[in-house]
């Protein structure tokens, strides 16, 4: 049986492993794909059938070559879709590195947006729609947020950041999926035997119990640049002469190359027109340098040593723009929302303690973006609040903590391996683990912290291991990031093999036979 397939923002080759294997074995026949451009001429001759949309084309509202007209919007579309619109004018931050991207072209891209991907998913019926990850780039979060209005199934993959595992779900936000299942069998069923982990989640669960120890893609980024020591400095001078005919080779390239490919909004020239040139692209990141840089001087300036005596709530901020805030955050991708709530529920003479993600201003990424003129002020606007210095250990925070609380971040897993409480208001990997408090609300997180303060929440550690164990049984280890499979030495062939088989045994037993794509997971 053949089923039509619509595969977003498979940007890698793997992908099309994982397709030609879904094909064979499934019956899966592609016919619409978004990704790199890379990838047209290895998809036209694997699926001659399959139209074909570039990522960056698609991101910035312009359709793929021979792709249908726009459907017409009216109200009730419009209403319906409000909060998936109220999302998207959210998550074109991340293409705003200048602050110059308004209200009103926002709403423009968002209808072009809405038009093309219902005329999409009208002329080419997709059985099934598949994102890589939980859609974050705008364009695919339309796309998924139609799928899920139509009732058309939607896959994605979920990472449990435990040596990198994948497993296979319906909806980034379900309220269920297949590792809380498994946890809730676990649970069950334990008569206090021993549990049995592979040697690698051992490793990893230990490690959570030392001293902190910064994960791999945070460590690569913290390591670049650093302070400018004597022999440093002799290596820099005895690199001028070299160095200086790189720069030459370096300003003849920015005047005769085009940029790398990128979706930024450049000032004064709408979003769906000529991209940015080389030189103009490095003038932006230039001034995002120059931007994180006062950040990170702001940020010093106002952080400082506090006791860990005294009773708080520990909040890691998340670096953004990210998926792990949006969409996967919600609302509270402005993290200065979060930190007034918790205020408002601390008890009396509470502090919450507020650490500045080290990657939000390093010298790469993104993090201006998210951080508007006084941010940090912003936060010492509340009484309760206090900036910690970013050299102080998360590990050494957390466990002086009541408890500590994140919207999506690795910190709630770390906090539970230590024994201490968390509270989450995203949706993430560990969601219903033990200790981990999922607040929906303002009452549930008042409530939450009163059981802390009252010292009636403990972290029971076995069951911490049984919800690594569900983790073990129901993912894989495997990437959808190279970066992931370069870390763990994870071969390609045996990855893609692997997501395909997840992705069929999930369609085979789960996502077809439910009829999912409109409601959360089956029980």
């Amino acid at each position: 049986m053949t089923v039509r397939a619509l595969f977003s923002e498979c940007n890698l080759p793997l992908w099309l492993d994982v397709a030609a294997d879904l094909a064979q074995e499934q019956g899966w026949r592609p016919v619409y794909w978004v990704g790199q451009q890379s990838l047209a001429g290895r998809l036209a001759q694997a699926f001659p059938q399959a139209v074909f949309h570039d990522h960056l084309r698609a991101i910035r509202g312009l359709p793929a070559a021979g792709g249908p007209d726009p459907a017409p919007l009216d109200q009730e579309i419009l209403a319906e879709m409000a909060p998936c619109e109220a999302m998207v004018l959210r998550i074109l931050d991340r293409m705003d590195p200048v602050d110059c991207f308004g209200l009103r072209e926002r709403l423009d891209l968002y209808y072009r947006y809405l038009g093309y991907w219902s005329a999409v998913l009208d002329k080419y019926q997709p059985q099934v729609a598949f994102f890589s990850i939980a859609p974050h780039m705008a364009y695919d979060y339309v796309l998924y947020a139609l799928c899920q209005r139509r009732g058309i199934p939607t896959m994605m993959l979920e990472q449990a950041l435990i040596n990198s595992r994948l497993y296979v779900t319906s909806r980034y936000d379900g309220p269920d999926n297949l590792v809380q299942r498994e946890y809730r069998r676990l649970l069950a069923a334990d008569q206090g035997g021993p549990i049995d982990l592979p040697a690698d989640m051992v490793e990893h669960l230990e490690a959570l119990t030392r001293d902190y120890q910064a994960p791999f893609y945070v460590a690569r980024i913290e390591s670049r640049g650093g302070p400018l020591d004597w022999a440093r400095l002799w290596l820099e001078c005895k690199s001028l002469p070299r160095r200086a005919l790189n720069l030459g080779l370096r300003l003849h390239q920015l005047l005769t190359t085009p940029a790398p490919a990128n979706y930024m909004k450049v000032r004064g020239r709408r979003f769906s027109e000529r991209p940015i040139s080389h030189l103009g692209f490095e003038y932006y990141r230039w001034l995002g340098r120059r931007a994180r840089a006062r950040l990170k001087d702001q940020y010093q300036a106002l952080a400082g040593p506090e006791p860990l005596d005294r009773p708080y709530v520990y909040l890691p901020l998340h670096y953004q723009p990210e998926m792990s805030t949006m969409p996967t955050g919600g609302y509270y991708d402005d993290q200065r929302l979060l930190a007034g709530l918790i205020c408002s529920c601390l008890p009396p003479g509470w502090l919450l303690y507020v650490k500045e993600h080290p990657v939000q201003v390093a010298d790469i990424g993104r993090g201006q973006i998210s951080r508007p003129p006084g941010y940090y002020q912003d936060l010492l606007a509340l009484p309760q609040v206090r900036l910690v210095p970013l050299t102080q250990s998360s590990f050494e925070l957390m466990d002086h903590a009541r408890a500590t609380a994140t919207i999506t971040g690795q910190a709630a897993w770390e906090a539970v391996n230590r024994g201490k409480p968390a509270l989450t208001f995203g949706h993430c990997w560990y969601k219903g683990c033990e200790g981990i408090n999922f607040i929906r609300g303002r009452g549930e997180l008042c409530q939450a912290l009163e059981r802390v303060a009252a010292g009636q929440v403990t972290v029971d550690r076995r069951k911490v291991r049984l919800f690594a164990l569900a983790v073990a049984r129901v993912a894989r280890q495997g990437y959808v990031e190279p970066i992931f499979g370069q870390a763990y030495n994870l071969d390609q062939r045996e990855n893609s093999r692997g997501i395909s088989r997840m992705l069929g045994d999930y369609w085979q037993h789960e996502a077809r036979g439910a009829g999912l794509g409109g409601g959360g997971e089956s029980s």
